[in-house]
Formats: structure tokens, C-alpha cells, sequence
């Protein structure tokens, strides 16, 4: 027995006989105590009929019995004036909802043609099937049968009674199940704005919980609240998939699933004239050397994409993403594809938002953005991209979608490349069983590098694909190489290609000449350069910043450049030569020397009056501008040496062209040694000689301890032995 139940038998009082009028039938004493009518029957059945409070009594109509149960039961059986509570066919009606009505209106139709079927007099077991075939798809009813028509016109109200016999079909068993609209013990409105308040929430509640929330705030205040099926039956049909994963998992995903998409025309951009670039982790295990030990790791691919054809242009993989792999991979398209784009399209990571890339800082170009100006007509010829004459477009932060050509390649990347391995691990863990391979039998990362060309041979090769727009007029798929050979019409080219060496060393922020020479940040700590170059010298102590570049795998020198890019020299790190290693006499001598020549040149520029408004590295400058105008006049009238082909050809000039030869003259001298310096490394024919009567120079170093002239061979050191200490001063 229910608790409803138990309650309403321990009411009971037991009374003497009654007339059949002061019952009220089951049905209605259940709608009115707010329990079902089974609870009710069950407890007829026992105890109130004991006590004479429950009785069968015959239906009029239909000659069936069926309990009743007297108004003196419990009050609410009975209105305040004391009269008998009559569920009347008006009020059904009107607390029916319009969907309730329209089903019970169906349901009449049907059982007002079942009944002229029956008065006709035809015999129903050769017509019932054809009836209800008719009737069901007419009427939008579902599951008519034989049966229930007989229990209709057995139990409903005459036709001449259409109020009764319209209520007699509505449906009271908790309100309207499929729209959701309550009557009786539905959903109650503020209950279902509380279900969606908790429910559509980041926190993601299952409809359980707050199913239970909710029911204990609708028994507090009174509100209809169906069962738990109900609820997800409704919560499916009132709370659509666009809202529900907005609220619930965000509006990343959101946009993912539901978002508008633009589409953009595949002839766009031509081909070879937009790349994709970014990185992705490589889904399987391999090996490198830490401190002597071999551990397994993953490694990362940084690719360059053509954006129309699909095809792969340039990559690079390493065990870390970085700026110097966007580097590499870059160096590596645009020597095998002859040139760079004309724009790129790359993501908001730090690595290809650096300086050393873009030409400004991420903070920098946010500030510019945010205040409305331009920031790439800031950053013309800046950072690699700019130095290269690259049109940078950011994609959208944490959107796939502006990068969806190069992320379906990185999916080609996993599912055919990743596979070939047995150390395949899958994108996330557990996604597949550990591979149980020893460290060592782990490929390393040249061997993977090596294995990587096959791959992207066979991409670019290959023509077995599905995509509409990489087809020819006839409707053939092509490959990625096809269609670059047969739809590109702009070709990129470098008049000095072996400047792109100089591009791709790391570019850093413009610093400025202090006393100590130019600080470089490596590492968390700062390392200065060029504290000894003549050239450097002049510029320090001013607001005149310099470009610093130098190669990540050689810090022992750094190329610094003025504010036209023009080059300066080539600075070793400070204290290369100090500390406990041995000093040679040539080495001496070597740096004696070059002291000397400097500081005689800076007093001869100071004594004569135009001079004294120019630096050493001005004069310097001044003669490389015109050998560099004589070089560049030669080369226009030799012409420039490329292939003629049907394809126009984009010149590409860069601001370090003009300055290969400076860089490579220095570079010989610090390949010769520095006891190879002479006055000729420095041209300072313009500057007015010394005055006749000027006195030597004294030395800064005591030499009074060590011995000269010695007839002894060279040793390891270097340290001379047989010549004069003064010849090698003096060079001779």
C-alpha cells in the first residue's frame, strides 16, 4: 500500500447505510485527492467497503460495475457548501488543451461513423478492416482496432450529447504527453524554468540531478512535476541540440558543430600564391640522446601548404615546435618550390607571432589593433616574413575552421604515415594498447626524417582523393603536383637566393650599443657581443638601434646590421679569449693591433673638421654603397639569369641582398684567424694621416715578464718562438 493510500483507509469513518447518489465514481475521487485510481481500488477492495464507504455500483449505461466511494471519505469529495462535486463536461473541457481537444475530436469522428456502421446493418467482419484502414490514416489516430471501437461505443455518451461525448475522449492522465502541457499533475512553468536554469549550464548536470533538484523544490511549493522519463522525453523535444551545446560545452564547440560557415571560392587564391602553415604532434614514439641515456618521445611536423592545389612545399621535424622549425620548413619550400608566396596563413601561437617572424611582438600588434591602426604597414619589411615580401593573415584564435585544408592533411599524416610505425600511440592515451617496444628499437629522429620524404612523395603524387575542387575541366582528379604544374600562373623568384641563408637566422628585437657591445637574452641570461669591433664603437652611447641576427647553432658570433640593413660586421661574443686558457704571442699581437689601428682612427677622424661629424662605420658604409652601386649597375647589364617559361615571374628582393659579400668577407677573416688582420681589412683612405710630430704610442700591457726571442721550435700553444716579439706586433 501506498503512503497516499495508507493515508486516506486510516480517514475512513465508518458510517451506516448510504444512499447510491452521495457516491462519487472512482475516477473522479482519484483526480480529486491526487492519488491514482489503483491505490484507491486497492484499499476499496479491503477496508472502506468493511466500513460501507466504498461500494460497487452498476453503470447505467454500459450495466458495468465499479467502485464509488462516499463524499464524507475526505472533504475534498465535497464543496463548501456541501454539495456533491460533479466533474461535468464543461470543466473537463476547459482545462483540456487545444492538442487534447483536437485527439478527442478525431476519436469522436471515428466512433460516430463506427456506430452508422452499425445501424446500417452490413456484417462488420467483412467491413471492420477496410473501416479502420479508412478511419486510422484519415483521423492521424495510432493503433485502432476492433476492440477499442466495441469498448467506445460501449461505454461513451449518445450522439446527442456532444459535450459528454467530447470529454469522454479527452485525455486527464497527467496532462498532454507529447507537447508537454499540463493539466492536472503536469509540468508546472516556473518547474521547468528552474529544470532549465540548472540543466543548460557549463556545469553539465545530467537530467537526473537536476530532475531531483527539481522535485524537491516543486513538493516545497506545490509544483507539477512529471516523472524522470517524462522529463528527458520532454527536455528532447522543448530544448533544441544548438542551444543545448551552447550552454553545456561552449561556444568553441558550438561553432564547430553549429556555427555558420563561409564558404570561400576554391580559385581564391591561385596556385602557389597563398601557403598554410602550423604544426602537429606525430602519433607515435621515437628515441633521442639525453645526457647519454636514450628516452622515447614524440615528435613534432611543421609543414608549408599550398593553399589551391594541397600540395606539400615544406616541412620539418624536430622534437619541439619552435620558431627555428618554421624556419627550416620554410627554408626547405622555398628552395624546392624556387621562391616564396605571396601570402601566408598561420596561427597565433608565440612561435609564428614572434618578432623574429612577423617583425613585431603579439602584445605590440594587439596594442595597434586595438587602437585601429595598421599594423602590417608598420611591420612592411620587418621580421622574416616581411624582409621576404610575405603578406601575413592571422586565422581566427581556436578555430579550426581557418585552417581546415592543412588540418586534413595532418589527418592524412596520422592515418598513413603514424601507422607505418609499431611505436604508433594514437592521438590521446589509451586510444590504443601500449607498443611494448624496448627504447632502443625506437626510431630516432634522423630515421624518421629520412622516411618522411616517401610520404610526402606519394601526397603530392597522388590522385585517389575526394576532393571536387582538385579535378581538371574533364573532370579527372588530380594530384597536388598536377595541379601546381598545370594551374600555376605566378612564379616567385630570388635574384640572390643565397640570401635567404642570411633570412633564416634568428632576428632579434632592435637593440642599441652600450658599452659592454650589444646584449643578446639567450637562455634567461644575457650575453654580450662586439665589445672589441671598431665598428660597433662609434655607435655607442646612442639612441641609433642596430638588427642583430645570429645562427641558433653557432652563439659565438652575431651579424649586426644598421637601420637600412645594411651590414656592419660580425661580433664574437665578449671574453672569447680571457680565463684560464693560454693567450699565444700571435694572439697578442693580433689584438695589440687591432687596439692600435682603431684608436688612431677615431683620433684622425676627430682632427679633421668634416670627418669629425662621421663615424668610422660611416666612412665605412659610404665606400661599401659604392662598390655595391657598381656591383648592382654590372649585374643590370648582364641581365638576370633565369629560365624562360610561360609563367610570369615575381622578383623577389630582400634587404640583406646587397650585403652577401660584406658578410662573407667577414666570415673569411674569421675562418683565416685574427693574426691575419691587417690594415687593409679596414679602409680608412679617406681620413687625414697623422701629424708628423705625433708620439709613439705606449703599450697597456706589461710584458716585463716574458721572454722574447727565444730559438726555440713553436709549441702546442701557438706561442712564437724565433721571431721577433715586435715583428709579430707590427705583423711583418
Amino acid at each position: 500500500m501506498t503512503a497516499a493510500a495508507r493515508r486516506i483507509a486510516n480517514h475512513a469513518e465508518p458510517v451506516s447505510h448510504r444512499p447510491d447518489d452521495e457516491f462519487v465514481p472512482l475516477r473522479t475521487a482519484a483526480r480529486l485527492l491526487g492519488t491514482t485510481e489503483t491505490a484507491l481500488r486497492h484499499i476499496c477492495g479491503r477496508r472502506l467497503a468493511e466500513q460501507g464507504i466504498a461500494r460497487q455500483i452498476r453503470n447505467g449505461q454500459s450495466g458495468k460495475l465499479s467502485w464509488h466511494i462516499h463524499r464524507s471519505f475526505d472533504p475534498r469529495l465535497v464543496t463548501r457548501e456541501g454539495q456533491e462535486v460533479d466533474e461535468s463536461a464543461t470543466e473537463i473541457l476547459l482545462h483540456a488543451t487545444q492538442s487534447q481537444r483536437d485527439r478527442a475530436s478525431a476519436k469522436v469522428r471515428v466512433l460516430t461513423a463506427y456506430r452508422e456502421l452499425l445501424a446500417s446493418g452490413k456484417p462488420i467482419s467483412s467491413h471492420i478492416d477496410s473501416f479502420i484502414s479508412e478511419h486510422q490514416d484519415r483521423s492521424g489516430l495510432d493503433r485502432l482496432s476492433y476492440r477499442q471501437l466495441r469498448e467506445w461505443a460501449r461505454h461513451a455518451p449518445p450522439a446527442d450529447q456532444p459535450q459528454r461525448l467530447l470529454a469522454f475522449f479527452i485525455d486527464r492522465r497527467g496532462g498532454d504527453q507529447r507537447s508537454g502541457e499540463a493539466t492536472g499533475r503536469g509540468c508546472h512553468p516556473q518547474a521547468w524554468a528552474e529544470f532549465e536554469r540548472v540543466y543548460l549550464t557549463p556545469q553539465r548536470w545530467s537530467i537526473a540531478k537536476a530532475w531531483r533538484h527539481v522535485q524537491a523544490l516543486a513538493k516545497a511549493n506545490g509544483w507539477a512535476w512529471p516523472g524522470q522519463r517524462h522529463v528527458i522525453r520532454l527536455a528532447s523535444e522543448r530544448i533544441d541540440p544548438s542551444r543545448r551545446c551552447m550552454a553545456r560545452e561552449g561556444q568553441d564547440a558550438w561553432r564547430s558543430r553549429f556555427g555558420y560557415k563561409l564558404q570561400q571560392h576554391p580559385d581564391a587564391w591561385g596556385a602557389g600564391e597563398m601557403w598554410i602553415g602550423d604544426h602537429a604532434r606525430l602519433d607515435f614514439f621515437a628515441r633521442r640522446r639525453v645526457n647519454g641515456v636514450w628516452s622515447e618521445i614524440r615528435l613534432w611536423l611543421t609543414a608549408w601548404l599550398d593553399w589551391r592545389t594541397r600540395k606539400l612545399v615544406g616541412w620539418w621535424i624536430d622534437v619541439d615546435p619552435s620558431a627555428d622549425t618554421i624556419r627550416s620548413a620554410l627554408h626547405a619550400a622555398i628552395k624546392s618550390d624556387g621562391g616564396p608566396p605571396r601570402r601566408i596563413t598561420i596561427d597565433n601561437g608565440k612561435d609564428y607571432a614572434s618578432y623574429a617572424n612577423v617583425g613585431i611582438t603579439k602584445q605590440q600588434r594587439r596594442e595597434l589593433i586595438r587602437r585601429g591602426e595598421d599594423w602590417a604597414q608598420r611591420t612592411q619589411g620587418l621580421g622574416l616574413f616581411g624582409m621576404l615580401g610575405i603578406d601575413v593573415h592571422f586565422a581566427a584564435p581556436y578555430n579550426h575552421d581557418g585552417k581546415s585544408r592543412i588540418e586534413r592533411f595532418f589527418g592524412t599524416v596520422h592515418g598513413e604515415f603514424c601507422k607505418s610505425f609499431d611505436s604508433y600511440c594514437g592521438a590521446r592515451p589509451g586510444d590504443v594498447p601500449r607498443h611494448g617496444l624496448p627504447v632502443d628499437r625506437l626510431p630516432t629522429v634522423d630515421e624518421v626524417r629520412a622516411r618522411f620524404p616517401r610520404f610526402a612523395q606519394w601526397y603530392n603524387d597522388r590522385c585517389e582523393h575526394g576532393i571536387e575542387d582538385l579535378a581538371d575541366d574533364a573532370g579527372r582528379r588530380l594530384s597536388p603536383s598536377e595541379a601546381m604544374s598545370q594551374w600555376r600562373t605566378t612564379r616567385s623568384i630570388m635574384p640572390r637566393p643565397e640570401s635567404l641563408a642570411l633570412l633564416l637566422h634568428r632576428w632579434e628585437q632592435p637593440r642599441s650599443v652600450g658599452k659592454l657591445g650589444i646584449g643578446v637574452r639567450i637562455a634567461g641570461r644575457t650575453v654580450y657581443y662586439g665589445q672589441d669591433c671598431p665598428e660597433l664603437r662609434p655607435l655607442a652611447g646612442r639612441k641609433a638601434s642596430v638588427h642583430v641576427t645570429y645562427e641558433p647553432d653557432d652563439m659565438s658570433r652575431i651579424f649586426v646590421y644598421d637601420d637600412q640593413f645594411r651590414f656592419l660586421c660580425m661580433a664574437p661574443a665578449n671574453g672569447l679569449h680571457g680565463g684560464a686558457s693560454p693567450m699565444s704571442r700571435a694572439a697578442i699581437a693580433s689584438a695589440m693591433k687591432r687596439k692600435r689601428d682603431h684608436e688612431r682612427a677615431v683620433r684622425d677622424t676627430l682632427r679633421d673638421g668634416h670627418m669629425s661629424i662621421m663615424t668610422a662605420a660611416d666612412i665605412a658604409r659610404e665606400e661599401q654603397e659604392k662598390i655595391d652601386a657598381d656591383r648592382r649597375a654590372e649585374r643590370a647589364r648582364q641581365g638576370i639569369g633565369v629560365e624562360n617559361t610561360d609563367q610570369q615571374l615575381r622578383i623577389v628582393r630582400t634587404p640583406v641582398d646587397d650585403e652577401l659579400e660584406a658578410v662573407q668577407r667577414a666570415e673569411i677573416r674569421k675562418a683565416a684567424g685574427a693574426e691575419a688582420m691587417n690594415e687593409s681589412d679596414l679602409d680608412f683612405s679617406q681620413v687625414a694621416p697623422p701629424a708628423a710630430d705625433e708620439p709613439e704610442e705606449e703599450s697597456d700591457l706589461d710584458f716585463s715578464g716574458v721572454s722574447f726571442g727565444s730559438s726555440e721550435p713553436d709549441d702546442e700553444d701557438g706561442v712564437l718562438g724565433g721571431m721577433d716579439f715586435w715583428e709579430a706586433i707590427n705583423g711583418h
